[in-house]
């Protein structure tokens, strides 16, 4: 789960962790990933959302909205950690045309996405 919390990015993705997360993880299932997302999503850490053509997708909480989520879940990762993560440059494979999807979709804000013109 640590995992999603930590991908680069205020958007995580199963092809995104079997990308760029950790090396132990990139054998991981679909299932597997939803069922990480969805633990999260109930802790309070964000939104599981399924869009067209079948891609689920973890959108985060921004970092101010997640304090209670990550006391309770402290083992996950630190405030710091996860707020210095969200605000990066997401993975490749969440392009710009791939947040406007988001962001056109209702599931991201402009505000989740600072994409370099």
């Amino acid at each position: 789960m640590a995992a999603i919390l930590l991908i680069k990015g205020p958007v995580a993705t199963d092809k995104a962790i079997k990308r760029y997360g950790p090396a132990f993880l990139r054998h991981s299932t679909v299932k597997q990933f939803i069922r990480a997302a969805t633990s999260l999503q109930h802790a309070g850490f964000g939104s599981l959302m399924k869009i067209p053509r079948g891609v689920e997708v973890f959108v985060k909480r921004f970092p101010n909205e997640v304090i209670p989520a990550l006391e309770a879940n402290a083992d996950l990762c630190t405030f710091e950690e996860f707020s210095q993560r969200f605000y990066l440059q997401p993975p490749g494979c969440i392009t710009r045309s791939f947040g406007e999807k988001l962001i056109s979709l209702g599931i991201a804000t402009r505000q989740h996405f600072n994409f370099n013109s």
